[in-house]
């Protein structure tokens, strides 16, 4: 619909708070939860969650001349930067562990952009944030900000608790549908269920899932952890 668009690449610069609203509206706890589960094991012993969204976060606000959509596309422009800075990690540490510091270094550098993903700055992201060692940083939205992570961290885990409290079969595909985002007829096909089924299940699951967390949250935080996603739309 028109009027839920989200329109950065016109009033992004000048409105700040159009940027949180945007932001607030992709759930970042819940993409937290979703890097989680795409950096794996290993990948974890080496950096972070919570690094990695902030990056991204960061990198996100820096290109976000370069976005015009709705809320639905913001939410998978971000995702896509997520991948690319889940994979420059995973190059970094892999160079490190051949040996090839220089490379490493080289590739943290956000100035060499993905083929998909603007990165027109030069800086490790959170390295600057972290720092203060820029007037560019310090200017960025709260969205970006170690404190503001921290916070999404903490909704984070409210939401893992209360899906552990979800049914297995429930659980499996409301962690599916809420943080992969996989559609509602992938989760069908790979669980040898009806698509009625799968949304019936995902409706209850969903249902228990939000009495939890309003327990745990309150109304108002609730709402800001949820992300009522259209069962038609990709990852």
């Amino acid at each position: 619909m028109k009027n839920d668009s989200v329109h950065l690449s016109v009033t992004g610069v000048r409105d700040p708070d159009a940027w949180e609203r945007a932001v607030a509206a992709a759930n970042p706890p819940l993409l937290l939860l979703f890097v989680e589960r795409r950096l794996g094991v290993a990948l974890r012993g080496k950096t972070t969650p919570d690094d990695i969204l902030q990056d991204a976060m960061v990198e996100a606000w820096r290109s976000r001349d370069s976005f015009m959509g709705d809320a639905n596309d913001f939410r998978n422009w971000l995702l896509r930067i997520i991948e690319h800075r889940i994979t420059g990690a995973a190059d970094h540490f892999a160079a490190l562990k051949r040996g090839g510091a220089g490379i490493a270094s080289r590739s943290d550098d956000t100035d060499t952009p993905s083929r998909s993903i603007p990165a027109p700055h030069a800086r490790s992201a959170t390295g600057a944030v972290r720092a203060g060692l820029s007037e560019e940083v310090n200017n960025h939205p709260s969205s970006t900000t170690p404190s503001r992570t921290a916070w999404y961290r903490e909704q984070a885990e409210a939401v893992r608790a209360a899906m552990a409290t979800l049914p297995a079969d429930l659980q499996e595909i409301v962690r599916q549908r809420l943080i992969d985002r996989t559609t509602i007829e992938c989760i069908a096909s790979s669980m040898g269920l009806t698509i009625p089924m799968v949304r019936s299940r995902f409706r209850r699951g969903s249902e228990m899932l939000r009495s939890q967390l309003v327990c745990a949250l309150g109304t108002r935080s609730v709402r800001q952890t949820e992300t009522p996603p259209n069962e038609h739309a990709p990852l």
